[in-house]
């Protein structure tokens, strides 16, 4: 189903509601392979759980089903990674017995029995909603330490998760009414079918598939809804929240994770499962299992663009070059003024307007206000202050965002203060040595933040949006970074704010026209890079966002909890919406939230559309702030147990202000709940958390009042933006990576895809991970596999004779090492992980290797070499590459992301091939002693051509490349592009003399980008003589088009 935009008028009725989330079920879907979200918690793993980062995905009260399952670090369960702490088995009789023995203080007459403080029973946790009878009559219990009773919560979330160690099947009795929501989850191996209702005749019957899930909602007595995996289906008449929250541990805070309820659950739920563009995707050296991936990829050229119609309305102007950057941050409209020169004066009230940067000045003079330079090193905001001496001289925003301080709207009082408006904004970064995503997580924001006023610490990187243009920032990019050369280069505005648009364009390799290998060792996995011909040159292309209006700062982390970390990063936003809001993210851990982030995961915002609407509250207990939405009847408590009932719309306010801001967030009753308390309503208030509704109510008045008016809330205007925003997420997620068994922990134990070499630099070419005999790795693929499926050096095509050449010096002796080698293949993880419905991927790079027994070199001068028992780098593709080497690991010498044609070789030494510069530089020669002047007591190593041009004891660049993308989820082909780029050919100076020399000068080779489309694909240069840069890119398993 694709999504739509909302256009004019149109509603979010449940209809295009649906239409949302069966989008966003089926990217979560494609994303987690259909497994649970517990998959993806691993603090059980953790060696050290007390400092392991918080997760940070809402979730509604777990409720685990256990018996007979063992669930240990050793074990194969995936339930035990998920908790710090194992929850115990569900046992629904032991709540029933604990609420019946509970001692009741009171019975009140509006049909609730209250419990005595010092009982417990702790019936959040029970799924029941328990009564106690007194003279015939029926009390629904009230706990102490609950907000409300007992009773029926419509959109309450439970989370039902299966780890019984047998059976097939589970009932969702009707006696389990206190939650109507939900979400089961199947961790175990096994399918299970859902009865609701009752077994032997239920209402309804479904099955989930092994460490599954999904999400049922009980609409009403035996009719329930299963739709989607991950979200609610919403039904005519649900409430339009865009968010939610509630008491800290209450049962009304579990709808945080009901859609229904909290639209924004949508953005906490993709940033937890795509790791939303999470700034590290691979480092220098890492095995592939150690690479970061996203698994949901958001594209930047997808946007939805409101340009045009805010302009048509006259909030912005259009945007060409000469556009001032400022002008897209803080839109046009009024700002309200009162003046006295002196005191005896009368009061001067009115309005002023902001049209943009180049007339505001002119516009404040009329006022006697001014704007001027900050006068701080390395500032480029801009001083608002009076340009007289007046008595007085308050001025605040009523139309505008331009007076908004850290996203913040207030009177300035400019006769005493003078104030910094904040035009002071970041240009991108620059990559440093890589090639990187520019995102919303980007990692060297920490380079751009400041902890004061002053300069961020990378004085460079900063501008005036006051004075500078779009236009400057196209410029900017041209040379901002080393090797690209960027196109593509816009300026938008968008329902998330103006960003900046533009595509890199680099090189493969390190430099453009210089002698390097290519980016990333040669394989990236980054799904948001693609490599493209142009001009016949290969190039690495990355579309790019960054985000304008954004303000970065850093502090030091001063609490105690070992989950912190030294520095964190915060930011304000001008007003738009973002995940900046409230968010304190990791410095040191770019792609985590920090310890104490306070991000409620939405983003609410108001713009300068609409204007204002108030609402008045009045409290259930006269004279508190114990404030009722007027909407919402029943809260906390309805009659004999009945949930909230929906009001029709109350008195509405509407003032002139319509404002951009972020500045909103959700106030409970009086903030606080207290042990006992009966009269604080569960369901929030919105409140915009500025009090410019006050000063335009007092503007006439003898002074301004700025003090809040505590029972003044908001409806806030449900905005087609609000639904566009989480609608253009969706769009934009058109590249996934689905989850794969080696990511998934099996008790505290995991795979290593790629890891387990022997010797470090050798293995069979269809090996997946290679092991020690009994070690924890052993036991692990046994526990998974079954001991059949574990493989030694007898597996080998050429094991007999590969363990006769091992060296037996030395203990233990690298044939004591070979004989305890045990490793998987990829085919029998692959069958694993497709019996248990898990995906499965292996992606890797490595040089094709033969064994010989004998090989014998003639040359030209010299002594002629023989090679006995090696593995030998192979030059064509054959049967006989049954094995892989790496290079980059042997002695330092070795180079990734290069690999050359045969013949080439830069210096022979004393071993000369050939006096003449027409004739080829050698068919095989093998240079085997110098891996034994490093590795003296080791024979089983890889044996390149000694082409490297420094010394005869070392081994050389590859010849080939064995290319190995296996998928079981993937959808999409090619599985990966290969850029080949030549770099230099070989000459042959000093022909007839005791010393030959190659010497490199301009290729004749022609660039390659290459399809690999099958499992394994074998890449040999084709032409001789040549040395080539390669860059790998593993394209996205699997698409998505919203």
């Amino acid at each position: 189903m694709a999504v739509s935009y909302l256009t004019g008028n149109e509603k979010p009725t449940a209809a295009k509601m649906n239409e949302l989330w069966a989008e966003a079920d089926s990217i979560i879907d494609k994303a987690l392979n259909g497994g649970s979200t517990y998959l993806l918690e691993n603090i059980g793993a953790s060696a050290s759980a007390s400092s392991y980062p918080d997760s940070f995905l809402y979730r509604g009260t777990e409720f685990a089903w256990l018996t007979g399952g063992t669930h240990t670090a050793a074990s194969t369960s995936v339930l035990y990674s998920a908790f710090d702490t194992l929850p115990t088995h569900h046992s629904q009789s032991s709540y029933d017995t604990a609420a019946d023995a509970a001692t009741v203080a009171s019975y009140s007459s509006d049909g609730y029995a209250h419990l005595a403080g010092s009982s417990t029973p702790n019936l959040i946790n029970s799924l029941k909603i328990h009564t106690r009878t007194d003279s015939g009559t029926e009390y629904e219990i009230w706990e102490y330490t609950q907000p409300a009773p007992e009773k029926e919560n419509k959109y309450a979330v439970a989370e039902y998760i299966i780890g019984m160690g047998s059976g097939t099947s589970i009932i969702l009795p009707p006696t389990y009414n206190k939650y109507n929501c939900f979400k089961l989850h199947n961790l175990t191996d096994r399918t299970y079918t859902i009865y609701l209702d009752e077994s032997a005749s239920p209402t309804d019957t479904f099955t989930i598939p092994p460490y599954s899930q999904r999400c049922v909602r009980r609409i009403s007595a035996g009719v329930f809804d299963y739709s989607y995996k991950y979200f609610f289906k919403v039904e005519r008449n649900d409430p339009r929240f865009i968010t939610f929250d509630s008491f800290d541990g209450s049962i009304a805070q579990t709808m945080r994770a009901n859609n229904i309820t909290n639209p924004s659950f949508i953005y906490n739920l993709f940033e937890f499962v795509g790791i939303d563009n999470t700034p590290e995707f691979q480092s220098y050296g890492a095995t592939p299992h150690e690479r970061y991936h996203q698994r949901i990829y958001f594209n930047p050229t997808t946007k939805n663009d409101i340009g045009s119609e805010y302009e048509t309305a006259g909030h912005f102007p259009a945007i060409t070059d000469s556009t001032k950057v400022g002008d897209l941050v803080y839109h046009k409209g009024k700002i309200g003024y009162r003046k006295k020169d002196i005191s005896s004066s009368t009061l001067e009230v009115g309005e002023i307007d902001f049209d943009g940067w180049d007339s505001f000045n002119t516009n404040l003079a009329a006022i006697d206000a001014a704007l001027a330079v900050s006068g701080i090193t390395n500032n480029d905001d801009t001083k608002i202050a009076t340009s007289a001496t007046p008595y007085e001289l308050i001025v605040w925003p009523v139309s505008t965002n331009v007076l908004q301080i850290n996203d913040v709207n207030q009177a300035l009082n400019l006769a005493s203060t003078t104030y910094n408006l904040q035009t002071h904004f970041l240009k991108p970064p620059d990559h440093g040595l890589t090639p990187r995503l520019y995102n919303r997580y980007f990692s060297e924001l920490v380079n751009q933040a400041t902890s004061t006023l002053g300069a961020p610490i990378n004085v460079s990187k900063r501008y005036n949006g006051k004075t500078y243009t779009v236009g400057n920032l196209k410029s900017y990019l041209t040379s901002y970074q080393s090797n690209s050369t960027p196109e593509n280069k816009s300026v938008a505005l968008t329902s998330e704010g103006p960003y900046l648009l533009w595509r890199d364009v680099f090189p493969i390799k390190g430099t453009v026209s210089g002698d390097s290998e290519g980016w990333f060792s040669g394989l990236t996995t980054n799904h948001a890079f693609s490599l493209e011909l142009v001009g016949g040159v290969p190039k690495l292309k990355i579309d790019q966002e960054w985000f304008i209006p954004l303000r970065l700062y850093s502090a030091s982390y001063g609490g105690g909890s070992p989950k912190g970390q030294a520095n964190y990063l915060y930011a304000y936003t001008c007003g738009w919406p973002s995940h900046w809001k409230d968010a304190f993210f990791n410095a040191v851990v770019a792609d985590a939230r920090h310890h104490i982030d306070t991000h409620k995961f939405h983003r609410m915002f108001e713009g300068p559309r609409k204007t204002r609407l108030y609402e008045t509250a009045t409290p259930i207990t006269a004279g508190t702030e114990t404030f009722k939405h007027n909407d919402i009847a029943d809260d906390p408590l309805g009659t004999d147990g009945a949930d909230f009932t929906q009001n029709n719309i109350g008195a509405l306010t509407d003032t002139d202000i319509a404002i951009q801001t972020n500045d909103i967030d959700l106030k409970i009753s009086k903030g606080s709940f207290s042990g006992g308390e009966v009269n604080n309503p569960n369901y929030p208030r919105t409140v915009i958390d500025d009090k410019i509704k006050e000063a335009q109510d007092s503007k006439s008045a003898s002074s301004l009042n700025e003090v809040k008016t505590l029972s003044d809330y908001n409806r806030l205007n449900l905005l087609k933006e609000h639904f566009n925003n989480f609608a253009v997420m969706l769009k934009k997620a058109d590249k996934i990576r689905p989850l794969s068994v080696d990511e998934i922990y099996f008790g505290n134990r995991k795979m290593n895809p790629g890891s387990g070499w022997f010797n470090d630099t050798v293995a069979p070419v269809n090996l997946y991970e290679g092991f020690v005999d009994g070690d924890a790795q052993f036991d692990f693929y046994t526990d998974l596999l079954g001991s059949s499926k574990i493989l030694d050096y007898t597996d080998f095509a050429d094991g007999t004779s590969i363990r006769a050449a091992a060296n037996t010096t030395g203990s233990p002796t690298e044939r004591d090492d070979l004989d305890d080698f045990r490793w998987v293949k990829i085919s029998d993880v692959q069958d694993f992980a497709t019996a248990e419905g898990l995906g499965f991927r292996f992606e890797e790079v490595a040089v094709p290797v033969t064994w010989t027994s004998s090989l014998t070199q003639t040359v030209y001068n010299g002594t002629d070499l023989s090679v006995t028992n090696g593995f030998l780098a192979a030059i064509i593709s054959s049967t006989s590459n049954s094995y892989k080497a790496g290079w980059g690991m042997l002695s330092g010498m070795g180079v990734n992301g290069m690999v050359v044609g045969e013949h080439y070789g830069t210096g022979f030494d004393y071993t000369q091939l050939t006096d003449s510069v027409s004739e080829t530089l050698g068919t095989s020669y093998y240079n085997q002693a110098g891996m034994n002047y490093v590795f003296s007591a080791v024979n089983l190593l890889p044996i390149f051509k000694d082409n490297l041009g420094t010394s005869a004891n070392y081994h050389g660049y590859p010849t080939g490349l064995v290319i190995q993308i296996v998928d079981s989820q993937r959808t999409n082909n090619p599985r990966a592009k290969l850029a080949v780029e030549p770099l230099k050919t070989v000459r042959l100076d000093n022909a007839g003399t005791s010393m030959n020399n190659g010497v490199d000068v301009a290729p004749t080779a022609s660039s390659q980008l290459v399809d690999i489309t099958t499992d394994k694909h074998l890449f040999f240069p084709s032409d001789s003589r040549h040395r080539y840069a390669y860059l790998l890119n593993v394209t996205a398993p699997t698409t998505h088009s919203a």
